[in-house]
């Protein structure tokens, strides 16, 4: 099984051999003369460059959550630590909008984020009636 060169980092040579590269704006442009196994040095004839900066995979962009979608997090647990929430894609900025509603306590010291009730938060009632997006 032979095993193929990653695609842009390498340069086919005229003589059929692959030079492979470690970035890819080292890979020489056609014509350019490199060192080759089995001649010593021969021109380039295909490069394989992938431009800088651009990514080969798809970025994925996930929707944003909803001060709805917090307030449902956290009536069932109670409380949360930053990190927790953060790895379920709640943004710092949605937790202070939360914090100024009403809905949520912030402890920055403990790193930990608590549920107000709606007996204590007039709004809070207002998201536990409304449907998820």
């Amino acid at each position: 099984m032979s095993r193929q060169p990653p695609r842009g980092r390498t340069a086919t040579l005229a003589c059929g051999g692959v030079a492979e590269y470690e970035a890819s704006d080292l890979v020489p442009t056609v014509g350019g003369i490199v060192p080759c196994r089995k001649h010593g040095h021969c021109p380039v004839v295909l490069p394989h460059r992938t431009d800088v900066g651009v990514r080969e995979r798809a970025v994925v962009t996930r929707q944003r959550r909803s001060q709805a979608e917090l307030v449902a997090y956290l009536e069932g647990r109670g409380t949360a630590t930053l990190r927790a929430l953060r790895g379920e894609r709640f943004s710092l900025r949605l937790i202070a909008e939360a914090e100024r509603a009403g809905h949520v306590h912030v402890d920055l010291l403990a790193g930990v984020v608590t549920f107000r009730t709606a007996a204590r938060s007039g709004r809070a009632a207002q998201y536990k009636a409304s449907p998820a997006a």
